[in-house]
């Protein structure tokens, strides 16, 4: 069929069909799913041990070679990055695009278990989600309000047991941390005299409130079914 004749004698049919091709284009191209700017970042993972006391030479040869050893298998992992300081120690994992942070968290997690015995001393790992190359995204400031003559220094206490769960609870949030402010603790003023009319030295002093300061668990409680904990006893 000659397609110029047939254009030229049937010139409503044409338009219609150009009408309805253009339509369908239009309506195609505002149902079809697109990127402009798609998700090339690759996940990290960070493991944070600390060995208060500890130089650099015995972090890297007592915790991070076990953690690598033991971290060095998981999948998708392409590099992997270590560094040791004075009384911590930090391995970085880096992990394929498109890979799952919840599902890599969770390996990780795992994985990090399986690592045989840490020296005495060492606090457990800690695992999360912001490698160490990442820079906060969002910096908030706190600030005392007129007339509260309260130094701002003293609220640290109230953020950690107060705000952090609410703002870590945000979706999006993958670390939080809190610089400044002073924790709470206990003091002991040690007066000499008052030692020396009670015939004590500091040593006896230090015995004692190592002897005192202790936290007894009660166990627990069966009923039925459940196992109730008991509180955990204070002297």
């Amino acid at each position: 069929m000659d397609i110029i004749r047939f254009s030229i004698l049937k010139p409503v049919t044409i338009l219609s069909g150009i009408i309805m091709l253009v339509l369908f284009g239009f309506i195609s191209l505002d149902r079809l799913p697109y990127q402009l700017s798609p998700t090339v970042v690759e996940p990290e993972i960070q493991v944070t041990t600390t060995w208060r006391g500890a130089t650099p030479y015995e972090i890297e040869r007592e915790i991070i070679e076990e953690q690598e050893n033991t971290l060095k298998g998981l999948p998708d992992l392409i590099e992997m990055e270590s560094e040791a300081r004075n009384s911590q120690g930090s391995v970085t994992m880096k992990f394929k695009v498109g890979t799952r942070i919840e599902d890599a968290l969770l390996r990780v997690s795992n994985k990090i278990n399986e690592v045989p015995s840490y020296p005495a001393g060492v606090d457990n790992p800690v695992v999360n989600a912001s490698g160490a190359t990442a820079s906060p995204v969002i910096w908030i400031i706190m600030k005392t309000m007129e007339g509260n003559d309260r130094p701002i220094e003293t609220y640290r206490s109230f953020l950690e047991n107060e705000v952090r769960q609410h703002l870590e609870r945000v979706k999006g949030v993958s670390d939080l941390f809190i610089g400044g402010g002073t924790e709470e603790e206990l003091h002991v003023v040690i007066r000499a005299e008052k030692l020396a009319a009670y015939n004590l030295t500091i040593n006896d002093l230090l015995l004692a409130l190592r002897g005192e300061n202790i936290n007894v668990s009660a166990g627990s409680m069966s009923v039925g079914r459940r196992d109730f904990r008991e509180p955990t006893c204070w002297r």
